[in-house]
């Protein structure tokens, strides 16, 4: 094995050769003389692999000749045709298999008959995804498909699926299915989805069926007819479908070969089913990504034996057997009828502290704890057959009105008990109920489960939903956070204290009054060019703090800046990077970039992952000097000027001067970052002693490779959209503000994590009087005050002076699976919802103090952002630089939306390393970052 599951070339072509599960032994023998007969096949020139496609390309580097022996036995064993005008390619050249060849030109007339019913699913309005996976047609007007694939264009709205809203939001995104696609041909035969008839949760199997309609003048492809037998094991079969590029595979030369490097055509690839599942097959045909929903067809019979779903490249393929595809499709001709009653749970009110068990049949136990609940788990069973618990249905109870938060955090323990073996439910809290999005004041007991589903979807899974009450007290239901999901509590991060090594008593962070040039700015308007100026002023070094980089244009500036000899550069990078969004798809790996560096400076670069001991909840390098995040974003030039953001050096936060869109379209797409750009050569020299300590500290603090394990999640591409249900507030359009410079002596105080972050802002937010005006992606304060010490005197401060009545604001960004909970510690806490506002694309750390201060830089309001994270921030006493930031706030405040939440978007999940196949719309994110650490 190797990695993932994955085969070895060798190990594929050896099974494959063997192949003990297939029926047709003397189609086994055959195909396994001619791969002993392969070496005589061998030619040094590339090898063309199907009729009528492109050769292979040439690459830099010749494989090894095992390797090439070894791929083009695959071609030969599992070979990948063509299709042309609804027939396979059969004009085998020496790379591919004459015993196939025999065996395909046998089953012609099969092929024929099946072929023209199979399709390309397109999308219109959806410019990433022009096409996305195959669809065949199952009934008369019902194509059939995977569930992975519907979820690129329909989507769950909590009362039903509808088709999602594309890239213009004023529109649902266009489904159609297209039964041409060939190699060589323009030809098409196009077809209209118009109707969903079911999509199956993610509890069954991945499967969802479609509505097609003719136009005027055509006719729909007949319907396919499904496999009647028990167990398909063994049969030769061929997957027909519309394979697509996968660019996350290692062995990018290998699949050019065996697709011909042509792709999102009709192909065709024969093999053997290798398991009969309960609800799956297995086979061994080649396939990639964009195969989701082809049909596994009986190359004999002509029948489909499954449906096509996932599998990992160079290993095996999972299939939805036939069975289940019947069992789906008779579920969607004959929808379930569902009874209009709720259920409830009985709950008695009790002052006593007990369990009791008296007077009750063996298959029902009451706990008090001290509310008393009857749960009954059905028929008494006899032995050791495992019971489900199930809920007794009830007459619903009047809801209790004006309860307290007292009271629900005293009915939650029962109510956990009660639903404790619901595999659904993943926490019960306490919480405030939240209607059309937006939080409410009432308490209720919320209930966050792994997936929402209608109550008919609950039905067909045999689930009974959740009731709307239990004795009264109100149920709320949630989609539960993946860190409730991972159980990762996030209170014990807020309250729990952290000790490193890290001590710099030797370089003090001076407040600086000297003769300063101060040159502010913010991103999406002006903060590239800016960035790209100081970095072309580069003449001797430049020493780079910095999280994420990876942006193009940012890395051809840096290139060119410190290019010619004999110019340095030192860099601390944190491990890892955020590649996620459309805005990003072309940024580079931080590994790419330093290895674009060092590629024309050679030994003149110094470079160290930074000293992190913890990634997610595991600690990982015991020496590490900062919790969480090397998170700091500070570059100093030739050592008297340094550049200062809230922003990394990825396109998202530095946008380039040639970005799409008007100025009112680049607010709402960019993040919103504050810059600054300071010559002073005490500061500068403060910033660089420090990054040149980090460097030192790195290299001794490092760890084996093998220690630290990044652990990801896929999160819906909807968090990184704006909701298309709240429409932005009236304003005129978003005119750019241009980049200002400030000569003259100035008060600046540099801040520092682990350093001086803490104090130094509780003493400036002492000194507020009238307003302050608060920024940031990241605003995580504890409900009951039980923060560690730092972050709990800066949340203490702030919250004093809005009760003191100072005009305090916050604008905070809504990007988080566990964005409810914290809005909700947010105002246990006892800040004013009414004064916070939500952003998708605030990513600043900035504060406004009344008319004499302003704060730029990457502190995260965290426990560890604020404490033992490294980061940088400035606080520039300057009523110019007040002046210019409070216009860009009270500009984001106006057009930035209340707090609103999406209760509706699917569950962010656990990326898991086995799985090869990405799912749909969504976006891979570090734990880490996503957790907000």
């Amino acid at each position: 094995m190797n990695g993932k599951g994955k085969l070895s070339v060798k190990q594929v072509n050896r099974r494959n050769i063997a192949a003990p599960y297939a029926n047709d032994q003397e189609l086994v023998r055959r195909l396994a003389a001619e791969q002993r007969s392969l070496s005589t096949y061998l030619a040094p020139a590339p090898i063309e692999i199907l009729e009528g496609a492109r050769s292979a390309p040439e690459h830099a580097a010749v494989p090894d000749e095992e390797f090439r022996r070894e791929s083009v036995a695959l071609r030969r064993g599992r070979p990948v045709l063509a299709i042309r005008e609804g027939q396979t390619v059969l004009e085998f050249r020496e790379a591919e298999s004459a015993v196939w060849k025999e065996k395909l030109v046998g089953a012609a007339k099969v092929l024929r008959k099946a072929i023209p019913s199979v399709g390309r699913i397109e999308l219109t309005n959806l410019i990433a995804y022009p096409s996305i996976g195959t669809g065949w047609m199952v009934d008369s007007d019902i194509i059939a498909t995977n569930r992975h694939v519907a979820d690129f264009f329909v989507e769950n709205s909590g009362s039903g699926f509808r088709f999602r809203l594309g890239d213009d939001r004023r529109k649902v995104v266009g489904a159609r299915v297209d039964f041409l696609e060939e190699i060589d041909s323009t030809l098409q035969s196009e077809f209209d989805i118009t109707e969903i008839v079911f999509v199956a949760p993610a509890t069954m199997p991945d499967i969802a069926l479609f509505r097609v309609r003719a136009s005027a003048g055509t006719t729909i492809p007949p319907k396919l007819e499904l496999s009647k037998t028990s167990s398909d094991m063994g049969k030769t079969v061929v997957v027909v479908g519309y394979p697509h590029r996968d660019p996350d595979l290692p062995d990018q030369k290998l699949m050019d070969d065996i697709f011909g490097n042509i792709y999102e055509r009709k192909r065709i690839a024969p093999g053997f089913v290798m398991e009969h599942l309960a609800a799956d097959l297995t086979h061994d045909c080649t396939t990639l990504r964009g195969n989701s929903g082809s049909p596994v067809i009986d190359l004999e019979a002509g029948n489909i034996v499954g449906l096509h779903r996932a599998g990992i490249f160079l290993s095996r393929n999972l299939a939805v057997n036939s069975t289940r595809i019947r069992e789906i499709l008779d579920l969607a001709r004959h929808a379930p009828i569902i009874g209009a009653g709720k259920a409830s749970l009985r709950i008695e009110a009790s002052s006593l502290a007990s369990t009791e068990n008296r007077n009750l049949p063996m298959n029902e136990v009451k706990i008090t704890i001290p509310l008393t609940i009857t749960v009954s788990f059905g028929a008494p069973q006899v032995g050791g057959t495992q019971q489900v618990v199930a809920v007794t249905p009830t007459t619903p109870q009047t809801v209790r009105t004006g309860l307290t938060w007292e009271d629900i955090e005293r009915a939650v323990p029962a109510i956990q008990l009660a639903l404790a073996n619901r595999p659904d439910v993943v926490t019960v809290k306490p919480g405030y109920r939240v209607t059309a999005g937006v939080m409410t004041k009432e308490p209720v007991v919320v209930t966050a489960v792994r997936q929402r589903y209608t109550p008919e979807m609950l039905t067909s899974m045999g689930i009974m939903p959740i009731p709307t009450s239990i004795d009264g007290y109100p149920i709320d239901v949630t989609i539960a956070s993946v860190a409730e999901v991972l159980g990762i509590d996030r209170t014990l991060v807020g309250e729990s204290a952290w000790h490193s090594a890290y001590d710099r008593p030797n370089i003090p962070l001076a407040e600086s009054n000297g003769e300063t040039t101060l040159t502010i700015s913010a991103s999406p308007d002006s903060g590239w060019s800016v960035l790209r100026d100081f970095l072309a002023r580069t003449r001797k070094r430049l020493d780079v703090a910095m999280y994420d980089f990876g942006a193009p244009h940012v890395l051809a500036a840096v290139r060119q800046a410190v290019s010619p000899s004999p110019r340095k550069m030192a860099m601390v990078i944190q491990k890892g990077q955020s590649l996620l969004g459309e805005i990003k798809k072309n940024d580079v790996r931080d590994a790419e970039a330093i290895g674009a560096i060092r590629e024309i400076m050679g030994e003149r670069l110094d470079q160290a992952y930074a000293s992190v001991a913890k990634i997610g909840n595991n600690l990982t390098n015991p020496k590490g000097l900062f919790e969480y995040s090397y998170h700091i974003k500070v570059v100093v030039r030739d050592g008297k000027e340094f550049w200062l953001s809230s922003g990394n050096w990825q396109s998202s936060n530095q946008p380039p001067s040639d970005a799409a869109g008007t100025p009112t379209e680049q607010w709402k797409t960019y993040n919103r970052e504050w810059h600054a750009v300071v010559e002073n050569q005490e500061l500068a020299a403060t910033f660089q002693r420090h990054i040149t300590q980090d460097l030192i500290e790195a290299k001794e603090t490092a760890e084996d490779e093998a220690v630290s394990t990044e652990e990801f999640v896929w999160v819906p591409i909807e968090y990184f959209q704006p909701d298309p249900e709240v429409m932005e507030a009236a304003a005129p359009p978003y005119v750019t503000r241009p980049a200002k410079t400030f000569t003259g002596q100035m008060k600046i105080q540099p801040l520092l994590t682990p350093d001086n972050f803490s104090p130094e802002i509780v003493r400036l937010l002492e000194k507020a009087e009238s307003r302050i005006l608060f920024q940031n992606q990241t605003f995580k304060p504890s409900a009951d005050g039980s923060d560690r010490p730092g972050f709990r005197e800066l949340i203490d401060v702030l919250l004093r002076k809005q009760k003191d009545g100072l005009d305090v604001r916050l604008i905070v960004r809504d990007i988080d699976d566990n964005f409810r909970q914290v809005v909700t510690d947010i105002v246990r806490r006892g800040f004013d919802l009414d004064r916070i506002k939500a952003n998708g694309h605030c990513h600043t750390k900035g504060i406004i103090v009344d008319d004499f201060a302003a704060v730029i830089g990457s502190h995260n309001w965290s426990p560890t952002g604020t404490t033992t994270n490294r980061d940088a921030s400035l606080i520039v006493y300057d009523r110019r630089v007040v002046d210019y930031f409070e216009d860009l706030f009270e500009e984001d405040w106006r057009r930035s939306p209340k707090v609103r939440f999406r209760e509706n978007l699917p569950a962010v999940v656990v990326d898991d390393p086995a799985e090869s196949i990405a799912p749909a719309r969504m976006v891979r994110v570090s734990l880490r970052e996503w957790l907000g650490e």
